[in-house]
């Protein structure tokens, strides 16, 4: 699981776009118990990680891999005979092609679901 300040970065970035995220479950387990609040990871029953924004009662879902593939149709519905999640997939090995900044896992699949369903790219900073 990605827990890196760029990880971070970016999922706060897209928040606009994609919300907070699933609401935790209590009670939470500190994962990174570092004084600034800002660095604070926990982990709730259910496995799910979340970053503390300005409080506890402020939190950001961070997304695994598994996760965000979720967030991206896969579904069996056709259309034409051609299985949505074939071009889902032929969407992820062309969005391989372009450059990318990913250092993980997460990372690569927020980037294309940032893509996928907004159009946005992250250029080191914020999405565009």
């Amino acid at each position: 699981m990605d827990i890196t300040k760029k990880y971070i970065k970016m999922r706060l970035a897209s928040i606009p776009d994609m919300g907070l995220g699933e609401k935790p479950l209590k009670p939470y387990h500190f994962v990174c118990g570092i004084p600034d609040l800002s660095k604070q990871v926990v982990i709730d029953l259910k496995g799910n990680w979340y970053h503390i924004i300005t409080t506890i009662s402020e939190v950001c879902q961070l997304e695994r891999q598994d996760q965000l593939q979720e967030m991206v149709d896969l579904t069996g519905d056709y259309d034409n005979n051609y299985p949505n999640w074939m071009l889902v997939l032929s969407n992820f090995v062309d969005f391989l092609d372009k450059p990318n900044q990913a250092n993980s896992m997460e990372q690569l699949w927020l980037a294309f679901v940032m893509f996928q369903k907004f159009n946005k790219i992250w250029n080191g900073e914020e999405w565009i």
